[in-house]
């Protein structure tokens, strides 16, 4: 729903987050050395506090919102993401089938984008009603579309003689080489991100409230850098601050609306 859409009978309401960083640590800290201490088996109870936390501070029209996840299909999500991750770390060691493996990956990421979506949607409650997703694969298929195109630029790479000219670039400037390539992926993976988010928003439904996420690249790019270096430099510790500044951010750029009113 965008502005031009709105009728008269559409209300506006305001989203708003009252929680702290220095709360938030309170409850991040105890999770964080558990996930360390059991090799990320506490991870998905982790998460559930840590969501428990953020939507029960997070407002809308003044009313808080609930999670209600159970940590079993967490983990096994979590389980499932690890097995992905360790399949695409061997198509790497495998040039020749690794674009291709990399290429059914982001294939099937819309389906599976869907499914958790209409996870997250369920698991957050509103006046005691959980949402619903009502989208479908297509739309995600626009996120992973700058995927693909890196796909099938490194498979050019791999099979032509692109590789064979910049060789002794590299070895001189190994520096000047691997940058762009990292710059790139940074790029793509917060263009997946803020469209995903975009698209999420879009189609989740609490009866008859609606959402409209207007989140951009640049901006998020920047969100990610400058929350990533504060982390590093903090040695982690500013971990729970960057986490709460994300969050207010996709709120500044979420609007919602009742379109029952």
């Amino acid at each position: 729903m965008t502005s031009e859409t709105l009728s008269d009978e559409t209300r506006p309401l305001a989203l708003t987050f009252h929680g702290t960083a220095r709360e938030y640590f309170r409850i991040w800290l105890p999770g964080a050395c558990l996930t360390w201490l059991t090799l990320g088996l506490f991870s998905a109870w982790a998460a559930v506090r840590r969501n428990r936390y953020l939507l029960a501070r997070t407002r809308l029209d003044g009313l808080p919102f609930e999670y209600q996840a159970r940590v079993w299909p967490l983990l096994l999500g979590r389980a499932c993401l690890l097995l992905s991750l360790g399949l695409a770390w061997l198509a790497f060691l495998l040039p020749d089938v690794g674009c291709w493996v990399l290429a059914g990956y982001a294939y099937l990421l819309p389906s599976v984008l869907v499914r958790v979506a209409r996870f997250g949607a369920r698991c957050r409650k509103y006046c005691g009603e959980p949402g619903e997703f009502t989208g479908s694969a297509r739309p995600f298929y626009r996120a992973v579309a700058p995927l693909l195109a890196c796909i099938a630029l490194t498979a050019e790479l791999v099979v032509g003689h692109i590789r064979h000219y910049l060789r002794p670039f590299s070895d001189a400037h190994p520096i000047l080489v691997t940058l762009p390539y990292y710059a790139l992926s940074v790029w793509v993976l917060v263009s997946m991100e803020t469209t995903v988010r975009n698209v999420v928003a879009k189609h989740t439904r609490w009866g008859s409230l609606s959402f409209e996420s207007r989140l951009e690249t640049g901006a998020m790019v920047w969100l990610h850098l400058t929350n990533g270096l504060a982390s590093l430099l903090s040695l982690g510790l500013l971990i729970p601050w960057a986490e709460i500044r994300a969050l207010r951010y996709r709120l500044s750029r979420l609007s919602a609306f009742d379109t029952a009113s």
